[in-house]
């Protein structure tokens, strides 16, 4: 383990050295920060690589008397004492390690559920009270409240820092920082965190300049900036390690060929770590052949008790007109399973007896006929209603999206009132003769009969001009007393006829004056269904309220 741990720190200790020397002074920003984070995960890796190499000449040691003394047993004794205390020192420091790096996340998190939050773009902005310069951890900006509200390079700061964001960042420095707790005796990690952070402003800086195209504006805008060191634990701070490097690196040209040159050299670089720390194996010169071992495979077989059982229930069922049970048939076929191929061949398989199962139900299209049924018809509806719930709760998501909720399927609606049209006659109005009782036949009449005439008026007076129904029912019994005085008839005409007629007439006229409410949609939801019943209720209240239309006039 020791051998193993020294290797990687040398191997990282080279990695980093080649970066600071050739890679870190180009314009290649995304492919050093995979280099750094590469080049960590590649130093793990590489002590545990085997390479096998030709054998060397094998000299058989002499055999030599070993001799074990007291005072060495004792020494190893106290090694492995020492080897417990050292293990439990490590853990309590990880420990307390882990306890401050949770902490200080909690910390960053507590402010954004704190303070006043804004949308950004992929970002959310986070306007804090106290004076702190602009940073940010995860997909959270942090700015000053007065200074994003006065401060005129609020675009300057805001690029950068969303393109930490979009980029992120954050999880580079947490996956250094996991590494730094675990391996706290190892201190490169602190020069590796330096450098990935280092290099994510340079990706920062380098988005804002190609959006702005303003160098100079920006370079002073970092320089005010310097004289506040709040350099907040795992964020990406503006000012962070702003020195001439950073300045220096806006301006600088870079040539692609020497970019290629320096990317082509990582992979000598990597051949030889290879060869250098990995586990190196001798290949041996004789091979012996391997013993080959054969094992007879004892076929399954079903015990006597078991064959009887099998063909006992079988009878059973074929006594009954192949009535199987359901235990019966899953005792059978595990059974049958259990027999050896000869087994099997002296009996019947119950699998082929038995008819398979029914097709599983088309839940969608029997839930989409049955909402059909409850929207056409009221018959069945509170157990339709109930079963269609039960439909919906055994589908799928996939099957849901396909169907519409039970709540929304809506029942038929209540039958349309009958609307009455009346045809406008320019010619001569249809004239209603009261028919000549039967039995009056014989009877002469002196005098000229007035016919009683029941003209139907398509325009419909005013509510002013309206006659009561009281007038109606006194005209309508005048009427009756000189027909039955020109005619001297025995019987009396019942006047309830007349007065159904009449009553009919009324009912037709005010159904014209007040119209009834439109009719439902098909696909209506509850609140339209429960407005078009209380505008039935009230035409039907406004319709007996209203007084009744005018009687029709004689003709004269």
């Amino acid at each position: 383990m020791l051998l193993y741990l020294l290797k990687t720190t040398f191997c990282l200790l080279l990695f980093l050295g080649f970066y600071h020397l050739v890679l870190e002074k180009e314009k290649m920003h995304r492919f050093n920060r995979f280099y750094l984070l590469g080049s960590i995960v590649f130093a793990f890796l590489v002590p545990s690589f085997i390479i096998t190499v030709a054998p060397t000449e094998f000299v058989e040691p002499i055999a030599q008397e070993l001799i074990i003394n007291q005072a060495d047993a004792i020494n190893a004794v106290n090694e492995i004492s020492y080897q417990s205390y050292l293990v439990g020192l490590y853990l309590l420091i990880t420990f307390l390690l882990f306890t401050y790096f949770g902490k200080n996340i909690h910390k960053v998190l507590s402010k954004t559920r704190r303070n006043e939050k804004i949308s950004y773009y992929s970002a959310t902005i986070i306007l804090l009270k106290e004076k702190v310069l602009p940073h940010t951890f995860l997909r959270y900006i942090f700015i000053n409240k007065e200074e994003f509200k006065n401060d005129n390079s609020e675009q300057y700061i805001l690029t950068h820092e969303l393109a930490h964001v979009k980029q992120k960042h954050s999880l580079d420095v947490l996956f250094i920082e996991l590494l730094q707790i675990v391996f706290w005796f190892i201190p490169i990690f602190k020069f590796y965190k330096k450098a990935v952070q280092l290099n994510h402003e340079f990706l920062a800086d380098d988005a804002v300049i190609k959006l702005h195209e303003n160098i100079t504006e920006y370079q002073h805008l970092l320089l005010k900036t310097t004289a506040q060191n709040n350099n907040i634990y795992l964020a990406s701070n503006l000012n962070y390690s702003l020195t001439k490097k950073r300045l220096l690196m806006m301006t600088t040209p870079s040539s692609k060929t020497k970019i290629l040159f320096k990317k082509l050299a990582i992979i000598p670089l990597i051949t030889g770590f290879i060869f250098a720390f990995s586990q190196k194996v001798e290949a041996q010169q004789k091979k012996q052949k391997p013993q080959v071992i054969e094992v007879k495979k004892q076929e399954k077989s079903l015990s006597r008790k078991g064959m009887k059982e099998y063909q006992k229930l079988f009878d059973t069922a074929k006594k009954s007109n192949n009535i199987y049970k359901q235990k019966d048939v899953i005792k059978m076929i595990a059974l049958y399973k259990e027999m050896s191929k000869k087994q099997q061949n002296t009996v019947t398989d119950i699998r082929k007896i038995i008819p398979p199962p029914p097709p599983k139900m088309d839940l969608v299209f029997t839930y989409k006929k049955l909402a059909d049924r409850i929207q056409r018809t009221s018959k069945n509806r509170k157990a339709n209603v109930v079963y269609l719930k039960e439909l919906y709760s055994k589908m799928n998501a996939s099957q849901k999206k396909l169907v519409t909720k039970p709540s929304r399927v809506l029942p038929p609606p209540p039958p349309k009132p009958v609307k009455i049209k009346v045809k406008e006659i320019e010619e001569t109005p249809k004239v209603i003769e009261v028919k000549e009782l039967e039995e009056v036949e014989e009877i002469v009449i002196e005098e000229e009969i007035e016919i009683i005439e029941v003209v139907e008026t398509p325009i419909i007076r005013e509510v002013e001009e309206v006659i009561e129904v009281k007038e109606l029912k006194k005209i309508a019994e005048t009427i009756v007393e000189e027909v039955i005085e020109i005619k001297e008839v025995e019987e009396i005409v019942l006047i309830e006829e007349i007065n159904k007629k009449l009553e009919e007439y009324k009912e037709k006229q005010r159904i014209k004056l007040i119209p009834p409410p439109p009719p439902l949609k098909k696909n209506a939801t509850k609140k339209e269904i429960n407005r078009y019943n209380k505008a039935y209720k009230l035409w039907e209240i406004k319709i007996k309220k209203s007084p009744p239309p005018p009687p029709p006039r004689k003709q004269q």
